[in-house]
């Protein structure tokens, strides 16, 4: 699913952050990119969707948000959220589930945490989802 920067893969390897590293490295071999790269299995994926305290409470999925951290990311969620309602940021586990109900563009919170790891809209979670949950069944 290269056009929004993720890849799906299968390895025998479980260690997630070596994969990680290892592609990293692949990259930086292959060009002149040095990139952080941020892995999930499919089940880390699955947990991700289905722990979304967004869609828990029936937001509309088109203003949800998932930003993956890499192992050494520390996200800066604000010390005063209602400064930057209507927007929200809730970290569940390794990532940080976002409410931008007026989009990505315009979002000061938005700017504020996608700092560091690699932010998704739901659409696309979904698809990698689907992807590496399709990839497994054909193991």
């Amino acid at each position: 699913y290269i056009q929004s920067g993720n890849v799906v893969f299968r390895s025998p390897d479980t260690d997630t952050a070596a994969a990680a590293s290892a592609i990293a490295a692949a990259i930086a071999a292959g060009s002149d990119v040095t990139t952080s790269v941020v892995v999930r299995t499919a089940d880390e994926m699955a947990a991700v969707v289905a722990d979304s305290p967004f869609l828990a409470r029936g937001e509309d999925p088109a203003h949800v948000h998932a930003l993956f951290l890499g192992p050494d990311d520390v996200p800066p969620l604000p010390d005063d959220p209602a400064a930057f309602a209507p927007d929200e940021a809730v970290r569940v586990g390794t990532e940080v589930h976002l409410f931008l109900p007026n989009g990505t563009g315009r979002s000061k919170l938005a700017a504020k945490v996608g700092r560091v790891g690699t932010t998704r809209n739901w659409r696309t979670t979904l698809t990698l989802l689907d992807m590496a949950r399709a990839l497994d069944e054909g193991a």
